[in-house]
């Protein structure tokens, strides 16, 4: 039956009521008191449980508590800071410490990784095909024992219009490239280990020699260089890769300053070209002062006037006599002389520049003497070898420095 609300009991506190009468539709409802009265608080704090640690829960109106254990594991401890306001989470772990060593094991090496309370560790190097593994202390080499090979260069026969440049190895491969003629140039296999390029022009050497400093780079040369290519550079005696240098114009550049008082020397090869004058070109017009004298005063008088001399006269003082020679000769000015024996053909005492001597051997030998007789050959004091039986050239001199200077083939 229904109740009226005034006969229902007033309550004084929330304690005083179990439930609150709701109504959900057609349907009285109860309504449990919690569900409408303050929320609940909670307060926190920890304690010491064993060794292990509890974190509670306490709750207020309606009160409640909870706890969660947190319980130590192994190496772990935990301990409350006494307030119930925390606690301090420890390793208990102490770690071991190593000591790096090394030991000879036959023809290996052992690496070990010695510990102090704990297990040992090794590592063995063994040493593979052409190495070798020593130990002394804490110190390990290695060391390769597999030998280079060795190589012999020389020239092979021409075969067409190439001549073989040979490497032959002592055990390995060899190794072969070819030079091949190009315009104007022809090749010739002279001995083993020589080949002679020459072009259908002429060239000519120029020879200067410096002084290093240890720290000058470049150097001036006393002719235009005409490529890198065609120059060879020497300290101390020394020849130097071209990598270690360069040129441009009259310059000589190096990429590290030879050291100081070393000796410098520069081969510089220039080419000649040779060219042909048409018939009835040349006038006297053409020449200079002195250039041409009178036969009459003879070809070597030269007292400024152009007469020109008989063509006997010119031949003569430019192409000088050929002598045929087996024994050993003094050289004269503008001679041409095929040597036909061993000999030594003493070039001319106190030369001018221009001078020149034309040579052939013919002897077969590769023993025949040119003695410099006080003037340099090819800037050195040294007299020349006809090492090659079939030599065949000309000697220009030049100036005290660099003296006789080859021309032409040899």
């Amino acid at each position: 039956m229904a109740v009226k609300f005034s006969q229902f009991n007033v309550g004084a506190s929330a304690s005083d009521i179990d439930y609150i009468v709701g109504y959900k539709s057609t349907d009285n409802v109860q309504i449990p008191i919690g569900l409408v009265t303050a929320n609940t608080t909670y307060a926190v704090s920890t304690a010491q449980d064993g060794a292990n640690e509890s974190l509670i829960l306490t709750g207020t109106g309606p009160a409640s508590t909870d706890v969660i254990t947190i319980t130590a594991g192994n190496d772990i401890t935990l301990t409350d800071d006494g307030a119930g306001n925390g606690f301090t989470i420890a390793s208990t772990v102490v770690g071991d410490t190593y000591t790096l060593g090394t030991s000879t094991n036959g023809s290996s090496v052992n690496v070990n990784l010695d510990a102090a309370a704990g297990a040992d560790s090794n590592i063995t190097l063994t040493p593979a095909t052409g190495i070798s593994i020593a130990q002394a202390g804490g110190v390990v080499t290695l060391t390769n024992t597999a030998p280079g090979d060795t190589y012999t260069l020389g020239a092979g026969a021409k075969s067409g219009t190439s001549v073989p440049l040979n490497l032959d190895a002592a055990t390995g491969s060899d190794s072969v490239v070819n030079l091949t003629e190009g315009t104007g140039i022809t090749l010739t296999q002279t001995s083993a280990t020589e080949i002679t390029i020459a072009g259908a022009g002429g060239s000519v050497i120029y020879v200067d020699s410096f002084t290093g400093n240890g720290s000058t780079l470049t150097f001036t040369a006393s002719q235009t260089i005409d490529n890198e290519n065609d120059t060879q550079v020497f300290i101390d005696g020394v020849n130097q890769s071209k990598s270690t240098y360069s040129t441009s114009g009259t310059s000589l550049i190096f990429s590290t300053a030879p050291p100081l008082n070393s000796n410098i020397e520069l081969n510089n090869i220039s080419s000649v070209s040779l060219v042909s004058v048409p018939d009835g070109v040349i006038t006297t017009a053409k020449f200079s002062s002195g250039t041409l004298v009178t036969e009459s005063e003879g070809i070597a008088n030269n007292d400024n006037d152009i007469t020109i001399p008989t063509s006997a006269a010119v031949k003569d003082y430019v192409d000088g006599g050929v002598s045929v020679i087996s024994a050993s000769t003094t050289a004269v000015n503008r001679n041409i002389y095929v040597l036909t024996a061993d000999l030594t053909l003493t070039l001319p005492a106190s030369p001018t520049a221009g001078d020149s001597i034309k040579i052939s051997n013919r002897s077969a030998v590769a023993t025949c003497i040119v003695a410099r007789n006080g003037s340099n050959i090819m800037g050195a004091a040294t007299d020349l070898t006809l090492d090659n039986a079939a030599a065949s050239f000309e000697l220009v001199y030049t100036d005290a420095t660099n003296g006789w200077v080859i021309i032409g083939p040899q």
